[in-house]
């Protein structure tokens, strides 16, 4: 057997540098040269490959539970689907292969997560917290530096930095690929923080849940935003019922806390510190910005919403046309012969058929079904009304339903934008799959690994 504390640090070490990964790229890019997109791509496989060799080496224990059993099954379906896809789509097999990668080979991710969370519950929770804290404050910093520096400060290599140019307004990345990508990251690391704020009272929660907020405030996802603060109502709703207590007093010092962080990153902009046109921009008041992006008539949505509004009908005649499919893989923001550079599911539909691109949507769909069986087994078994008492119930409660509420996320947003496609987020969504099912066979002493 492994030696798990320093398998754990190394484990640590990597999902780390992950979620850094598009860091080091543009370090390798812009002070050594060559194409730095690949380190970081390497980087995500090699934390993948190794849960998997972590998995592996305690395969036995996994398919002993009832759970671990389960989440191999997902894993296996995701080959399947991601094989079927390879051989019978792949007009160019090295684009075809890295888009199966990306989607069926980092869901191996949970293998070692399920392996570690099993024996080191509180240790994840606490690295994955960090991690989203440390995430949001590198966004918040490039807003903070707004344009005056390189783009290399604020964005991927090869990435369009996307900001709001007259009110000087960076939409930070922290070097995951666009700020779509990094306010669902945020969106992820939100639910899970915010949660935990108002279950256990952390510290380290509370200054996540306020750091991602913010970032996702900055970040300007009219989507993200929406649905941010639709699921933080149904969260009080779902714990006031579920457990019977939620800590009004955590709730109000958050909603407190975040709205002044808020109004105090607005006054900052004012100053147009990062703005080319420092003028201009304190001219302008970007006070009303996050209402302005929901007004279709605002200067500020007006022209996204026609790019998109283009790009759908555009891709709906070609997906109702009599068109071949163009190739697994070729579509998406960074495919050289992408005929829409939004909406996920259908780039797919594109690239595989409307049928095909369906038995993606179908599978996740099977993972959320699962996943809400899962929370149902827990509330049945009282799971819910112990978290205000027990740690490793209240992990176990919040693993859920932030995974729920991750892919319902996205499920919707496949429509109008391609978040789901962030490796890093993708591959973070894997790593806390593997520790709700762990979770669940650690507990099963309860009933909840016979679900």
């Amino acid at each position: 057997m492994v030696d798990r504390v320093g398998v754990w640090w190394l484990y640590w070490t990597l999902i780390s540098l992950m979620c850094f990964s598009g860091a080091v790229s543009n370090i390798y890019f812009y002070a050594i040269g060559g194409d730095g997109i690949n380190v970081g791509t390497y980087l995500v496989f090699f934390a993948a490959l190794l849960s998997l060799g972590l998995g592996l080496s305690d395969f036995p224990s996994i398919v002993r539970g009832v759970a671990g059993r389960r989440m191999m099954l997902l894993i296996a379906c995701g080959f399947i689907l991601g094989g079927y896809y390879q051989l019978g789509f792949s007009r160019e097999p090295i684009v075809a292969f890295k888009a199966t990668l990306s989607f069926f080979f980092l869901p191996v991710s949970a293998m070692g997560a399920y392996v570690l969370c099993r024996r080191y519950p509180a240790q994840f929770f606490r690295l994955l917290l960090i991690l989203g804290g440390l995430l949001a404050a590198v966004g918040l910093f490039q807003f903070l530096l707004g344009m005056s520096v390189p783009s290399g400060w604020q964005v991927l290599h090869g990435e369009e930095l996307l900001s709001f140019w007259s009110l000087g307004w960076v939409r930070p990345t922290a070097w995951v690929g666009n700020s779509i990508f990094f306010s669902c990251l945020m969106f992820l690391m939100f639910v899970l923080a915010f949660q935990c704020f108002l279950l256990l009272g952390s510290g380290l929660a509370g200054l996540t849940s306020l750091l991602t907020a913010s970032a996702i405030y900055v970040a300007m996802s009219r989507y993200t935003i929406a649905m941010s603060l639709s699921v933080a109502i149904l969260f009080v709703l779902w714990w006031l019922f579920a457990s019977g207590k939620i800590c009004w007093r955590r709730l109000i010092i958050f909603v407190l806390s975040s709205g002044l962080l808020m109004i105090a990153l607005n006054y900052y902009n004012g100053f147009g510190v990062g703005a080319p046109d420092k003028a201009l921009a304190q001219s302008q008041s970007s006070s009303s910005l996050v209402f302005d992006r929901f007004r279709p008539s605002s200067t500020h949505s007006q022209g996204s919403n026609e790019t998109h509004a283009l790009e759908t009908r555009e891709a709906v005649r070609y997906i109702l046309g009599d068109h071949e499919w163009t190739g697994w893989g070729s579509q998406g923001i960074s495919a050289s012969n992408s005929i829409i550079s939004d909406g996920l599911w259908f780039q797919f539909a594109i690239e595989l058929g409307a049928i095909n691109a369906l038995l993606f949507v179908g599978w996740l769909f099977v993972i959320l079904f699962m996943l809400i069986l899962a929370l149902l087994n827990a509330y049945r078994c009282g799971v819910f009304s112990k978290v205000v008492r027990e740690n490793e119930y209240a992990f176990l409660g919040v693993l859920g339903v932030t995974l729920v509420s991750y892919l319902g996320y996205s499920l919707l947003g496949g429509f109008i934008n391609s978040s789901f496609a962030g490796r890093v987020s993708y591959s973070l969504f894997w790593v806390m799959v593997g520790c709700f099912f762990g979770m669940l066979d650690r507990h099963k002493d309860f009933g909840l690994g016979n679900e």
